[in-house]
């Protein structure tokens, strides 16, 4: 199987459990009829279901060809932005409120950014993008902080993390042949080890029946670096972190759930 063809299939998966999400969610007691409770989620799910098919539609009839703004890549945009305003149903703290701990954030997003458009040569979309994207791993830094669900030592290690991160992403973009070979494969190794600690802690959260405020801050927390992995990688590498966020998809159905129905 070519890696072309398994990211049509992990597509085809994530299409289909959206649809599911979707129509389970509809058919949710309660959802909307006293409050905003999980409809921003329902909503992100309609927007992640239109850029899948858009995006499987467009590849087989336009292979290659790009727009300057893709309809999948505007719906993307929805999805984080509506992602974000159901994290601030539940944590309404300005993002001031933790202000190194988010500039840090923007920080990031602001070097992904510019990594992103000297990879793709998109300004337009990789900005507009961005500022959706940063807009929800700031709102998911705000919920990982009002729920402690970290040690200072391990937000270090996340910065530290983060920083290594990007730079050996610009070492491969400024570099060449086996050297830039070497700084791949330590960011995809970086990145699955921050996949595999996020997933650990989601998995054990879960695995308690934690609170619904905490289950939301991780898997949604989860499903922002998942996504950041895979819009940093190729290959193998690409569909491993695209399934991973897939997974995350079904915990923060959970997540909401329990928000929803006030377990």
């Amino acid at each position: 199987m070519t890696a072309s063809t398994a990211e049509v299939i992990s597509g085809v998966i994530r299409l289909a459990i959206g649809l599911f999400v979707t129509i389970r969610m509809l058919r949710m007691p309660g959802i909307g009829r006293h409050s905003a409770n999980g409809v921003f989620y329902l909503f992100a799910l309609v927007c992640l279901v239109f850029a899948e098919c858009y995006w499987m539609i467009y590849d087989l009839l336009q292979m290659n060809a790009r727009m300057p703004i893709a309809a999948n890549e505007l719906c993307e945009g929805a999805m984080f932005l509506l992602l974000a305003k159901e994290l601030k149903t539940v944590f309404p703290k300005k993002f001031f409120f933790y202000k190194r701990e988010v500039f840090a954030a923007m920080l990031f997003i602001a070097a992904s950014v510019v990594l992103w458009i000297v990879w793709s040569g998109e300004w337009l979309q990789d900005i507009l993008g961005g500022l959706c994207f940063g807009y929800l791993m700031c709102s998911c830094v705000i919920a990982l902080k009002e729920e402690q669900l970290l040690t200072r030592t391990a937000w270090r290690s996340m910065l530290a993390g983060c920083v290594v991160l990007i730079a050996l992403q610009a070492g491969v973009q400024l570099s060449s042949g086996q050297i830039s070979h070497g700084f791949d494969l330590a960011a995809y190794l970086l990145m699955a080890a921050g996949e595999a600690l996020i997933l650990a802690k989601a998995v054990s959260l879960f695995r308690k029946r934690s609170g619904y405020r905490s289950l939301l801050a991780i898997s949604f927390s989860g499903f922002i670096w998942s996504t950041s992995c895979f819009y940093m990688s190729s290959g193998s590498w690409y569909i491993f972190h695209y399934v991973i966020s897939i997974v995350y998809i079904f915990m923060m159905w959970e997540a909401v759930k329990k928000e929803v129905l006030g377990a």
